[in-house]
């Protein structure tokens, strides 16, 4: 249906213009109409605001504007991103999306870290979830796996990477300390050569000891919420599929069976050996997550994250091909990077759900395009 003043005559400059600015408003809620609550924002360490790169609404004041602006020229690690989540030709909406920029802080240089997820869930809306995994205070409150999901994950990730980043400090307290009168008598030269190469050595103890952390906060987070998750960066991951190699192995290691129907399942049942919840299918299904930590590079242009409606019938190439060329095309306001920037990464998004469905995809289709480039407005 139209929006109210279009194709109506004698509506003048000003019925246009309130029409216009109604539209974008109205495109502006439609995009975030699944963005978490408000007051689960101050996830990070420190207990810092959750910020994000957005274009202003029509009903935001001078001052908010101003001070949005200030805050992004003070954010050197901002991040622009778009997404869309539709639940297609499916009846139920499974799937879940978060999205928490800046929801940490990297002990070793400062930088924000950012949190973006998809989870695809499988076994209908109805399905439900003790609140005690999640840890959830609030006695008999219960939700779908997914939705949980995308409330808790980045917190309990945020409270495992402090507790890492305090640990960290602690062993370089120690490191920095000067040795016992013993230890330098008996190792003068180790202790010389130690010292000397240390400089040297500090970029990669730091990187070794941060991807450490990174596995260990990850694991012990997923761990928290029983789940099952990826982080996947330039397509390293690789679907835990009963059929692969080692999780055949695995499920056979268990006394569990593959079998053919429809598709590779777990006792006939399941399409996937790795999942949150299905407790039936234990212990063939397990939640231990398989983690890759990759590290980013000037080359990297954008990460596209999205559920199997969109990869069961996208290639990972078609779908880099899409979203870098939405990416690298100009246009928009050039006066607002930030909303150009985002503009460009919310029609990443919605072009790569338009192809989906175009392909007849019967699952619930979630995309998040993020730009690693900063691209500017031209």
């Amino acid at each position: 249906m139209a929006s109210a003043g279009f194709n109506m005559p004698g509506g003048g400059d000003a019925a246009a213009s309130s029409s216009s600015s109604a539209a974008q408003e109205c495109r502006l809620r439609r995009r975030r109409r699944l963005a978490p609550p408000p007051h689960r924002a101050d996830a990070g360490a420190g207990g810092e605001k959750e910020k994000r790169v957005r274009p202003s609404t029509p009903s935001s004041s001078s001052e908010e504007e101003a001070e949005v602006d200030d805050d992004d020229q003070e954010q050197p690690g901002r991040v622009a991103f778009g997404w869309v989540s539709v639940a297609g030709r499916s009846r139920e909406m499974e799937d879940a999306v978060s999205l928490r920029p800046a929801f940490c802080t990297n002990w070793l240089d400062g930088s924000p870290i950012h949190f973006f997820g998809v989870f695809d869930g499988h076994g209908g809306s109805h399905v439900r979830t003790t609140p005690s995994i999640f840890y959830v205070s609030p006695a008999g409150r219960s939700a779908t796996v997914s939705t949980l999901c995308r409330d808790r994950m980045h917190e309990f990730l945020a409270e495992e990477l402090a507790t890492e980043a305090a640990a960290f400090r602690e062993r370089r307290k120690q490191q920095q300390q000067p040795a016992a009168a013993e230890q330098e008598d008996a190792g003068t030269t180790t202790t010389t050569t130690s010292a000397t190469s240390q400089g040297q050595q500090q970029v990669a103890d730091d990187e070794q000891d941060e991807e450490r952390a990174w596995r260990a906060a990850l694991s012990r987070a997923f761990d928290r919420v029983d789940a099952l998750a990826s982080v996947a960066v330039r397509a390293c991951m690789s679907y835990m599929q009963p059929d692969r190699a080692d999780e055949l192995a695995r499920i056979e290691a268990a006394g569990g069976r593959v079998l053919y129907i429809n598709g590779h399942r777990v006792r006939g049942i399941l399409a996937m050996s790795r999942a949150l919840g299905d407790r039936m299918l234990r212990p063939e299904v397990i939640a231990e997550p398989e983690i890759t930590v990759t590290r980013r590079t000037p080359e990297d242009e954008c990460l596209i994250l999205a559920s199997d409606g969109m990869w069961d019938v996208i290639s990972n190439d078609v779908a880099c091909s899409v979203a870098r060329q939405c990416l690298q095309d100009g246009g928009g306001n050039v006066d607002d990077v930030a909303a150009a920037a985002e503009a460009r990464c919310s029609r990443a998004a919605s072009l790569l759900v338009r192809l989906a469905l175009g392909r007849a995809t019967w699952d619930n289709v979630s995309v998040i395009v993020v730009d690693l480039k900063h691209r500017g407005g031209s």
